[in-house]
């Protein structure tokens, strides 16, 4: 029997769940990839012996698809707690989940983040996902998750302190017009699981997948320049292919995507953290570049130095100078934490996230000779990356 030719444009989570999943023995399977190694937006950068993830990430265990197919226990994971430490004007506090850590019923309910209303609203927030699967969550009516939020009966206080700083780290945008639908899937996915990070960093997930793959072959540090006509032009050469997988929407010219950016910075400081294990902060102050902050020394696998490292995100650079952008992150985290920092390292990240105005739960894919997969097809999620893997593998095995 004669395999067929695949070549999959992309080691991301989409491209290698799809290698994993496509058969053996019906297909001879080539993946090309641009970097020195897998995960696309989920990689992990090794400097001064610090694992620095590409932009702060978390594996939400409760994705139902990440777990069918990525083996999520052999992971060594750093669990973060269900709840955030909030940095207001002049004030500090914490809001988390006393259901599932006891340790933050008091701190909730006497956090200046919300009123006594705001918290019932979020247990009935709660109860509204957990009765709705996902397919009726992505069935609603498609609204702003701030309108939805507003409409829900929720104050502005809550909104301003914890809503708003916390959704916009995970939207990648700070006016929270992303739709309610992947709203309400995300806080079902919080409510359900674990927010955990890999010891290795988050690009361990896709070398540990990368590396469990028989029979197919990876052309590291190749970059492609187009696909057409069966036909995969890179690195000054040429092959053609009986089945293109691209997960790159640059080749995609049916695709219209907008991408949401962001950037991350990392640096070290000396003395103990200002926030107490292993919890998100969120930057609840008006004005302010920072989002989040997180201690990413948390996550090492070896710690390389006695300091702590501290991770910053910002979601809104508000259209400064790369120069001007981190003298003003260094004077706002200087500030924040009141200890001197030593500058690690920034990414910039141009492509953070797809930004969809009307995001899906599923697809009927056109199934040809190219084929263009990725969570910008569905919802931008580690979910989607690894269903429209399913979606096209179960097409092609069929």
């Amino acid at each position: 029997m004669n395999k067929k030719k695949v070549a999959i444009i992309g080691a991301g989570l989409s491209g290698l769940i799809t290698a994993k999943l496509l058969s053996k023995d019906k297909y001879d399977i080539t993946i090309f990839e641009k970097e020195s190694m897998p995960g696309g937006r989920m990689r992990t950068i090794i400097k001064d012996k610090w694992q620095l993830d590409l932009g702060f990430q978390v594996l939400l265990t409760g994705y139902p698809y990440l777990k069918k197919y990525a083996d999520l226990s052999s992971l060594n994971v750093l669990n973060l707690e269900p709840g955030a430490t909030i940095f207001g004007e002049n004030k500090t506090s914490k809001l988390g989940d006393p259901g599932r850590n006891l340790s933050f019923l008091f701190p909730t309910l006497f956090s200046f983040a919300g009123t006594l209303k705001d918290k019932f609203l979020v247990f009935k927030l709660n109860m509204f996902v957990k009765k709705r699967s996902i397919d009726e969550l992505f069935a609603l009516e498609n609204k702003t998750t701030l309108e939805f939020l507003d409409d829900f009966g929720f104050s502005d206080q809550i909104i301003g302190n914890f809503f708003r700083p916390f959704y916009s780290g995970i939207f990648l945008e700070d006016e929270l017009r992303t739709s309610s639908r992947m709203f309400l899937f995300i806080f079902k996915m919080f409510s359900e699981g674990d927010a955990v990070i890999p010891k290795g960093g988050i690009g361990e997930l896709c070398s540990n997948l990368a590396n469990g793959i028989d029979d197919i072959n990876i052309e590291f540090n190749t970059v492609v320049t187009s696909i057409e006509n069966n036909t995969v032009r890179y690195n000054n050469s040429e092959k053609a292919f009986d089945i293109i997988i691209n997960t790159n929407p640059t080749f995609n010219n049916s695709s219209r995507t907008q991408w949401k950016s962001c950037h991350v910075f990392y640096f070290e400081h000396e003395g103990e953290p200002i926030i107490q294990g292993p919890m998100i902060g969120l930057i609840a102050q008006k004005n302010k570049l920072i989002n989040n902050i997180f201690y990413a020394h948390l996550s090492q696998t070896d710690k390389p130095s006695d300091k702590a490292l501290l991770s910053l995100t910002v979601v809104n650079d508000q259209n400064l100078s790369i120069d001007a952008l981190k003298e003003k992150v260094y004077n706002e985290a200087s500030s924040l934490i009141k200890k001197r920092l030593d500058f690690v390292e920034h990414y910039s990240i141009p492509k953070s996230l797809p930004d969809l105005s009307v995001p899906k739960n599923d697809i009927e894919l056109d199934i040809n000779s190219t084929i263009h997969i990725g969570d910008y097809v569905l919802n931008g999620s580690q979910n989607a990356a690894c269903k429209i893997a399913e979606i096209v593998a179960q097409k092609l095995n069929s």
